[in-house]
């Protein structure tokens, strides 16, 4: 009988992205950033960056040394050793494609024992990308989703997917809506205890 299928996200859900980003960001444009309103999209959360665009600057982070340094959360290397006899885990990620040879060079570092497949979009522009993780989910047949964000845990309703809303005590983005139906959790306990219910 083939494994479950659960779906997983990646930045700021198994590794750490949004804080690492800005203290770079800050140290290297020497520019500090107000706190941000609750949203995902930067310009709407920090307003415009000190020079250039967003896009360009996440390009250069994705380049950069600092983001080479960033290792998977400890407590989600140790939840997924557990359960991956028991689930198969996919990732999306609404990382652009154009950050396709790094990121499955990152997976194939640390996560190759627990994950099966990775799924991106195509869009090369970060922000104007619109990864609808809740149907990819669907057509993958599984059972659960565990991100850290609020409108892809929002667009599994309706879906036959429990949502998992992936959220530390001190969440960067801050406090949004979320459905009625989803499960929020503060670490990676949370999130094994919320997957063995589904066995």
């Amino acid at each position: 009988m083939p494994k479950p299928v659960v779906i997983l996200d990646l930045d700021d859900t198994i590794s750490p992205f949004a804080q690492p980003f800005l203290d770079w960001y800050q140290e290297k444009y020497n520019h500090k950033l107000p706190k941000p309103k609750p949203h995902y999209s930067f310009t709407e959360a920090f307003g415009n960056p000190a020079e250039g665009n967003w896009v360009d600057i996440i390009d250069d982070y994705h380049a950069s040394a600092p983001f080479d340094d960033i290792k998977p959360k400890k407590d989600a290397i140790e939840v997924l050793s557990r359960l991956a006899d028991k689930f198969t885990f996919h990732i999306i990620t609404s990382r652009p494609n154009v950050h396709r040879e790094v990121t499955e060079e990152y997976i194939k570092e640390y996560l190759a024992d627990y994950v099966s497949q990775l799924h991106m979009p195509t869009e090369t522009n970060i922000l104007a990308n619109q990864t609808n993780k809740a149907e990819l989910a669907e057509s993958l047949n599984a059972v659960a989703l565990v991100d850290d964000g609020v409108h892809n845990i929002n667009d599994l309703e309706g879906y036959d997917i429990k949502p998992i809303l992936y959220k530390p005590k001190h969440h960067h983005w801050g406090n949004m809506d979320v459905s009625d139906q989803a499960t929020i959790v503060e670490d990676w306990y949370g999130v094994e205890e919320e997957l063995l219910k589904l066995l």
